[in-house]
């Protein structure tokens, strides 16, 4: 299981790199046209909210099994070894929880809202708004990566 779960990482992270590039690629062609060549390009703008989107999801999702993801370990550290563990695994339940509730609303809002069009790319909304039912199951996945290492 930990080797499927490192594999998925590293496409993950490879999609990472390539979302980030559209971004910087994307960005320094809005700028260009807009203001060196005075034709903005009317798509632009919508593809990289699209893209932040999908990158922020799956980065979010990713990080929680790396333990990088933003959290508060003030409280936390000031208790003994045992009541820490405890407390981080009940954090990670938490968050599961939540992460399944999300997984399964963001389905059905994707059913529902799938076929409306976005206004200058005319692609399915459904492919944006997948990014939170896709991002919720990645954080899934990695809190159970991360419950299983800490145990070893």
């Amino acid at each position: 299981m930990k080797k499927i779960i490192d594999k998925i990482e590293k496409s993950l992270n490879g999609t990472l790199i390539f979302l980030y590039f559209t971004i910087l690629v994307v960005t320094f062609l809005q700028v260009l046209f807009r203001y060196v060549l005075n034709a903005p390009l009317i798509w632009s703008e919508e593809l990289l909210r699209y893209v932040f989107i999908w990158a922020t999801f799956i980065a979010a999702g990713v990080e929680l099994g790396n333990g990088t993801h933003v959290r508060i370990d003030a409280v936390v550290s000031m208790f003994g070894t045992r009541l820490r563990k405890f407390l981080n695994m009940f954090a990670y339940i938490l968050v599961a929880v939540f992460l399944i509730f999300v997984l399964v609303i963001g389905i059905d809002l994707v059913k529902e809202i799938f076929m409306t069009k976005s206004s200058a790319l005319k692609i399915p909304f459904g492919l944006v708004y997948g990014a939170l039912p896709v991002g919720s199951l990645i954080g899934i996945i990695f809190i159970i990566k991360a419950v299983f290492k800490k145990d070893k």
